[in-house]
């Protein structure tokens, strides 16, 4: 079995889920407990950091 394990904080990756799973794949969607809120520029630049930083977010 194939998969695909997704965040999406706009939207775009459910579009991009249903292809692949069309495909084939399982899907999986990740959800976080506290909502981002609107998703603008300077937040894909803070969380983008901390993920190749591998950093997660304070509870």
């Amino acid at each position: 079995m194939k998969y695909f394990i997704y965040y999406s904080a706009t939207g775009n990756g459910d579009f991009l889920a249903s292809l692949y799973k069309e495909a084939g794949y399982e899907i999986v969607k990740v959800e976080t407990e506290k909502p981002f809120g609107k998703v603008g520029f300077f937040k894909i630049l803070k969380f983008g950091g901390r993920a190749m930083q591998n950093k997660r977010e304070k509870n």
